[in-house]
């Protein structure tokens, strides 16, 4: 059993990297949105510093695998209004 135990951690643990990387994303999305982007930033620099954030929470979401496609649906499932 503690093998599974394990598995279970490490899925948790991908996880919460994998929420982090979909925020830091989502700061740049909303900096970008906003153009305030430019106040902090090149052209190049921003281009980087997102394409690395993209990077991010793919590795994450891939590394968690199943566990991030599962409660995503089951996010998704709670933010769905009842019909």
């Amino acid at each position: 059993m503690p093998a599974v135990q394990g598995a279970n951690r490490r899925n948790e643990i991908a996880l919460q990297w994998h929420d982090l990387a979909s925020r830091r994303l989502a700061y740049f999305i909303a900096l970008y949105d906003s153009g305030r982007w430019k106040r902090y930033y090149s052209q190049e620099s921003f281009t980087l510093r997102i394409s690395d954030a993209i990077k991010a929470k793919k590795i994450w979401g891939e590394l968690a695998g199943r566990a991030v496609a599962e409660d995503t649906a089951e996010r998704d499932d709670q933010l769905r209004p009842a019909a």
